[in-house]
């Protein structure tokens, strides 16, 4: 049985937000205008698979970038600062990414857990090439990072993010 690519997240959830918000109000946007949005293609690479996977973002040749119903809701409780709102709907959200679940579980069971073993952990199970920790031992951590950075900004969990370019 076929089961989908899960992508580890790599994105900040700052990031995430920015495309959101640039979104925002029905609005759709070109690769280019949330490349700028976001600061670097880098980061609009690394947030777009998690947006869309979430169920936030949607995309189309003829229309470009969209929020999806859920990404105007969420839109809207960013604005208007409903942290409780915005926390109780994600947790409802996130359960569209495996990857991201899974971390809030692992972090939810063990929050002192390192970034680097939290993205060794994601990568083991989601059956990530051996080789891709030996050739780049900062992408587990970077999954890491990036899982706290989007669960903490969404306010699922208390402990800060470290810095994400």
């Amino acid at each position: 049985m076929f089961s989908p690519r899960v992508h580890l997240p790599r994105a900040s959830y700052e990031s995430l937000e920015s495309i959101i918000l640039a979104l925002h109000g029905g609005k759709s946007a070109t690769r280019h205008s949330l490349i700028g949005a976001v600061g670097s293609e880098t980061s609009f690479k690394e947030a777009t698979p998690i947006l869309k996977s979430l169920g936030l973002l949607r995309s189309d040749t003829r229309r470009g970038y969209q929020l999806t119903r859920d990404g105007e809701e969420i839109a809207e409780l960013i604005k208007s600062g409903q942290k409780d709102e915005l926390r109780a709907r994600f947790v409802e959200i996130l359960k569209r990414n495996p990857a991201l679940h899974d971390a809030y579980n692992i972090l939810s069971e063990n929050p002192n857990i390192s970034t680097r073993e939290l993205g060794e952990i994601l990568a083991r199970k989601y059956h990530v090439d051996e080789n891709w920790k030996r050739a780049f031992p900062e992408n587990s951590r970077a999954v890491g990072r990036s899982c706290i950075s989007i669960l903490h900004g969404f306010g699922l969990i208390e402990r800060e993010p470290k810095r994400i370019r």
